[in-house]
């Protein structure tokens, strides 16, 4: 308890509290550039699109997002790997 009503301690809070509202808003403007860039992306939750971001080197890594990306739009057609590997490139060159 102590720690809590140390000198600076609220303020250093409230400085902490700014800087990453302010990193928060960043990522949400980053992730709605990437969006714009490839709408399909719409169709993902920022986290499953971060995850995608963050595994751009391996278009394997990716392939579970890419469905939620494309539901509904050829519900009995079956995606060959080298399938996802020549749409992950277009991805790739379009958003990074």
């Amino acid at each position: 308890m102590q720690a809590c009503t140390a000198p600076g301690v609220l303020d250093s809070f409230t400085d902490l509290e700014s800087k990453l509202e302010r990193i928060q808003k960043s990522l949400e403007n980053y992730l709605e550039n990437k969006r714009q860039q490839f709408p399909r992306f719409y169709f993902l939750s920022s986290d499953d699109l971060l995850e995608i971001l963050g595994q751009a080197k391996d278009p394997m890594n990716v392939q579970p997002h890419l469905k939620k990306c494309f539901e509904g739009t050829r519900p009995h057609y079956k995606v060959s790997t080298s399938y996802v590997i020549a749409l992950f490139c277009c991805m790739h060159l379009c958003c990074m």
